[in-house]
């Protein structure tokens, strides 16, 4: 028999296709930080961070998403939930007040410290914080196999590949819960950074190398069947044109060192995009979100006999 032309069974093509994405990436090639400085970049945007996470848009989501792990079950007082990435706790927080207990899973000691203050200020003692990075996390070695009726991951840099996906599934014994961007223009500075992008390096940025795409294949090949869900997300900034000018900087420097050249490129982008001193941009970009049950799999009966 024809192999099918969509090979859903094959989970190997999804790990193939999900790596390919990673390493053609021109985003990953010319990545310069190692991963302490990554989270240095992370300390030092916690506050900022925190402020965004705050805004009315932001609100509206998290209560859009709590509102579907409810309606599918995944939210138990009963429940023990780990928080990959947790930040400042924008998710850890109201997801506490419904379930027994969450483990924030956070790198960033900055973020760790706004969280702490949260907690306090909101009077729970149920969210354990561990300042772990979720690709050192090694399950068997902390107990952690099915240990988490759900495993919750917003927008988190730690599933980046296949192996940090599949962990997720190890360590759940019901629900798993993953977004990430999906396609262009994405991040805090999506259309800007593609644009000055194909600017400093005569290249296109490209896709989003982690695309939620190669997550969901993975899934679906090994007999999962997620749910998900797609938003278009209409981005838009105004903020003073010198602090939008540091922070592409700042951006830009992961990935090449900062001249005089790069330097103008920039400031000429800012400068062009600005009236009165405000840099003002909007675009559109998209998530993806997905929220599937490890106990659960549709998997072909091999037959032993023939019928």
């Amino acid at each position: 028999m024809d192999k099918p032309f969509l090979p859903t069974e094959d989970p190997e093509l999804w790990k193939q296709a999900w790596r390919h994405a990673k390493e053609r990436s021109p985003v990953n090639r010319r990545f310069r930080f190692a991963a302490e400085d990554e989270i240095a970049e992370w300390n030092q945007r916690a506050e900022s961070y925190t402020r965004k996470a705050a805004s009315e848009a932001s609100q509206s989501l998290r209560e859009s998403i709590l509102e579907w792990l409810t309606s599918a079950g995944a939210l138990n007082r009963n429940f023990t939930a780990i928080d990959i990435g947790a930040g400042p706790g924008s998710f850890s927080i109201p997801l506490a007040s419904q379930l027994r207990e969450i483990w924030a899973l956070e790198p960033a000691r900055e973020m760790i410290k706004i969280l702490k203050i949260r907690l306090s200020e909101a009077g729970l003692d149920n969210i354990r914080c561990t300042g772990e990075k979720w690709e050192e996390v090694i399950p068997e070695r902390a107990s952690w196999i099915e240990k988490f009726d759900l495993v919750f991951a917003s927008m988190s840099p730690g599933i980046s590949n296949p192996e940090a996906l599949e962990k997720m599934n190890r360590v759940s014994r019901k629900f798993c819960y993953l977004s990430a961007w999906s396609g262009p223009y994405w991040g805090n500075w999506g259309k800007a950074k593609d644009d000055i992008w194909h600017e400093m390096f005569q290249e296109d940025l490209g896709d989003y190398p982690n695309d939620i795409l190669y997550a969901f294949g993975l899934l679906y090949s090994e007999g999962y069947r997620p749910e998900i869900r797609f938003r278009q997300l209409e981005s838009e900034i105004e903020e003073d044109s010198r602090k939008v000018n540091d922070e592409l900087i700042g951006l830009f420097s992961q990935y090449t060192e900062i001249t005089s050249r790069e330097q103008g490129l920039i400031e000429e982008y800012v400068s062009h995009h600005s009236t009165g001193g405000v840099f003002s941009q909007s675009w559109t970009a998209s998530q993806g979100f997905m929220l599937w049950r490890v106990d659960w799999r549709a998997m072909r009966v091999k037959r032993t006999a023939p019928l």
